[in-house]
């Protein structure tokens, strides 16, 4: 649905926002060594440091309610092109069902560990997507299934990416430590992180090696967020259906159609269909409109309210982030 005049004000502001911080990050990474923060986390941290000198007003908030759902939306579906299911088939059976448990454990540990720390259960689902998936766009494509708030997505934004930078140095540190070989290094490495970049930064510091594998093992994890996001979807449309016996039934209500967008996107990518330079070209569009997205997101964040809850959604991440370690150690001993 295209914006309507009332929204444009709102919108310009996300979209300048997101598309600067969106090419300001690679001369960023150019420039400062060790710089690791992505468009997307760039854009809600700027977003929420501007959100508390300038409030949004009648006039913005409409289109940085637009970003927030429809260009999220838009994101969301476009993702699909960066997914390749056949990745998962290199990787061999013993290590994709080690993923595959690990990452159902991952989910519903986060949402445990939030109970538990006193946290929504909105912020515990994306927390264990997050973690156990690919960070931001993880938790982007599952915050619209879990009713997550706008603070909750933006604190698990902050806490992935956060403990993933932390990782770099963590992982690399823990598989010298353990004098592990090198197939679990790539196991641990590629299996634990959050995001492409720290897998790719702490698997190379180990080995060429372990980085290409580590790699490939990562692929992997993001696969499977097909699945995760259509279990998500089925589940809030029974619980919905429970709590509204009137609610219209459907395909329309039960998968929206930028998850079908998302799905007919990766089983194209997969299958070999959809060339590797459409898929780049709409794998950057999603890159963008995800970062207008948390733009439009930070821009709305309240301090208060993340003073409020962000020191117990760390603890909650750092406690999900180590049981998923954990699993991996104790499933590479019993392989």
């Amino acid at each position: 649905m295209l914006p309507r005049p009332p929204q444009l004000p709102g919108l310009a502001w996300a979209a300048a926002l997101g598309l600067g911080c969106h090419f300001a990050t690679p001369w960023l990474q150019q420039t400062i060594d060790g710089w690791s923060l992505g468009g997307v986390s760039l854009a809600i941290l700027l977003g929420f440091l501007i959100g508390q000198f300038v409030t949004p007003s009648a006039t913005t908030r409409p289109g940085l309610k637009y970003a927030e759902k429809t260009v999220l939306a838009l994101a969301i579906g476009l993702l699909g092109a960066r997914l390749d299911g056949g990745a998962l088939a290199e990787l061999g059976w013993p290590t994709a069902l080690l993923l595959v448990a690990m990452m159902a454990a991952t989910l519903f540990l986060g949402v445990f560990i939030a109970r538990l720390c006193g946290l929504g259960p909105g912020l515990g689902w994306t927390l264990g997507v997050g973690t156990a998936v690919c960070g931001s766009s993880a938790i982007a494509a599952a915050a619209p299934f879990v009713d997550a708030e706008e603070e909750e997505v933006a604190l698990s934004v902050g806490v992935v990416n956060l403990l993933g930078t932390v990782g770099i140095f963590v992982l690399p540190a823990l598989v010298f430590a353990l004098q592990a070989p090198a197939d679990d290094a790539i196991v641990l490495t590629g299996g634990s992180l959050h995001a492409v970049g720290h897998v790719v930064a702490a698997g190379y510091t180990v080995s060429e090696e372990v980085g290409v594998g580590a790699t490939a093992v990562k692929m992997g994890r993001i696969a499977l967020l097909i699945p995760i996001v259509l279990f998500l979807a089925l589940r809030q449309s029974r619980r919905r259906g429970i709590q509204d016996t009137a609610a219209p039934r459907g395909l329309h209500k039960l998968l929206p159609g930028y998850l079908l967008g998302f799905l007919v996107l990766a089983a194209a990518r997969t299958a070999g269909f959809l060339p590797d330079a459409v898929a780049a070209v709409l794998g950057d569009l999603a890159k963008i409109a995800l970062t207008i997205a948390m733009a439009g997101i930070g821009l709305q964040l309240q301090l208060r309210v993340l003073l409020r809850q962000g020191p117990r959604a760390l603890l909650a991440g750092v406690l999900v982030w180590a049981g998923q370690i954990g699993f991996l150690l104790l499933g590479l001993r019993l392989l």
